[in-house]
């Protein structure tokens, strides 16, 4: 999974917290495989018959988060104004307000 050494065990520090706390806000810097976790993370739920939502704040990083999730072989719905939800899908990226 892991390109570099840290993703290994920030993957498994994510599942972790969200297992015990069920919303977790995960960062780090551009670069950084922030998405290549983040799929690894939603995998993992994913293959253990659970459905994931990712959070964001902004309209161009929803845009990157659906594009790069689809990349990956996701298929993932919208939940935003302005879109039409598709609530069938597994992985749900959502819009929130600031």
């Amino acid at each position: 999974m892991a390109d570099w050494s840290f993703q290994g065990p920030c993957v498994d520090r994510i599942i972790t917290a969200l297992d015990q706390y069920k919303k977790v806000c995960f960062s780090s810097p551009t670069g950084s495989g922030k998405s290549r976790v983040l799929s690894t993370v939603i995998e993992h739920y994913l293959r253990h018959g659970k459905r994931c939502a990712v959070y964001t704040d902004r309209k161009v990083l929803r845009g990157q988060l659906v594009r790069t999730l689809t990349e990956h072989g996701f298929e993932v719905g919208t939940i935003a104004a302005g879109y039409k939800p598709n609530y069938d899908r597994l992985v749900q990226v959502c819009m929130i307000k600031t």
